[in-house]
């Protein structure tokens, strides 16, 4: 899935975690987390979930989600 990687970045600084402990919350790698806000990768469909269930928000809120029109 398609990460706002500003928005990732938006809520873990208001939830005052640094990149290693967002990660370790969410069981990842600090890389994992750094990739994502670099947006060098994105995230699988259980990991969006996780992220957006830790910050208790829709998953629409963090990533962007593409529908196929057929």
């Amino acid at each position: 899935m398609e990460i706002n990687k500003w928005a990732l970045q938006a809520f873990r600084v208001k939830a005052g975690l640094s990149q290693r402990e967002l990660a370790q919350r969410l069981g990842v790698a600090h890389t994992t987390i750094m990739r994502l806000e670099n947006g060098d990768r994105g995230a699988s469909p259980k990991m969006g979930r996780r992220i957006a269930d830790f910050f208790g928000v829709p998953l629409e809120t963090i990533f962007f989600i593409h529908y196929d029109a057929n």
